[in-house]
């Protein structure tokens, strides 16, 4: 049996999330095994040799070490599954390439937020550009998710206020993404039913404008940054304690993760939030040996809402 035999027979099984995932995946398939003899070789006969030359050629075919990467994974979960049906005894142990720093921005400022909502505002044939971000931003779902909203999608919660039932997500799971205010509101302004209103062309074309015109036209950002922003916006709120209000398992449960590495690669501290839980051990008295032991001090203010956005309830 070669590589591309076993990925067509078990495709299935080898990706189990959703169908779009699983497409690129068999795409990424396909072309490691067109590579030199790759397609004729017996999965039983690859060696990390043979995967390395298939990592330059992708960085001579000019692909980014992060992109060869997902390649990476691809062979990983491939030769994993060739080990659990017992095809192979063992994975190759090949290096993947070096990432230089985080390639991807973390999230959007509070700044850039304004700017772009207010560049959206100003072009009449992007103003539904706003409502996605907004809707990305206060739920940290993801562009395929947010086009999955409709009327039989949308639903009364517990709490009585609107979630989304997203029956299939990345991870193969189904899960409920609530909606506040905010969110809600630009649910309704984009028609409630998005997938029949979407236009993926008008999409990236304004948001490539919005990047050219706002962000030095940083591919880095891209829509998936809004996700980084939701997660970076909860782990940043803090209460009058210093301790976070909403711990890394719980926003990772409302991004869909289930590791939660990925959910701590999305968050990134700001040094306001530090200050802030700094701030609070001045609550605490200081003892030391001199009779002026008592010193008396004053917390500092406590950290309100970070980006002046409302937290996803």
């Amino acid at each position: 049996m070669n590589f591309l035999q076993l990925v067509r027979m078990d495709a299935k099984l080898i990706w189990d999330g959703t169908k779009a995932h699983r497409e690129r995946s068999i795409t990424k398939a396909e072309r490691f095994a067109a590579f030199e003899d790759f397609n004729s070789r017996c999965i039983t006969e690859f060696k990390p040799s043979h995967i390395h030359r298939f990592f330059d050629h992708l960085a001579e075919s000019g692909l980014s070490n992060n992109t060869i990467n997902h390649y990476g994974a691809m062979v990983v979960k491939v030769f994993s599954w060739a080990t659990n049906e017992e095809y192979i005894t063992h994975v190759p142990k090949f290096k993947y390439r070096k990432v230089k720093g985080n390639k991807r921005p973390l999230y959007f400022t509070t700044s850039q937020i304004e700017s772009m909502m207010q560049f959206y505002r100003n072009h009449e044939a992007y103003q539904f550009m706003e409502h996605y971000m907004t809707i990305g931003i206060q739920t940290g779902m993801r562009i395929g998710e947010i086009r999955k909203i409709n009327h039989d999608t949308l639903f009364l919660d517990e709490t009585g206020g609107y979630s989304v039932f997203l029956e299939t997500t990345k991870n193969g799971d189904s899960r409920e993404v609530p909606l506040n205010s905010i969110a809600l509101k630009s649910v309704h302004a984009l028609g409630v039913d998005i997938g029949k209103h979407w236009d993926s062309k008008a999409f990236y074309k304004a948001f490539g404008q919005m990047r050219a015109a706002l962000l030095d036209n940083d591919y880095r950002y891209t829509f998936h940054t809004t996700r980084h922003t939701c997660a970076t916006i909860l782990a940043n709120t803090v209460g009058e304690n210093g301790e976070s209000t909403f711990n890394t398992d719980i926003i990772g449960k409302l991004l869909g993760h289930k590791d939660l590495n990925t959910t701590r690669k999305y968050i990134k501290t700001k040094q306001t939030t530090l200050r802030t839980m700094v701030g609070t051990l001045r609550k605490e008295q200081v003892v030391v040996t001199s009779p002026k032991a008592q010193i008396e001090t004053h917390p500092q203010a406590t950290q309100g809402d970070l980006f002046g956005l409302v937290s996803v309830h």
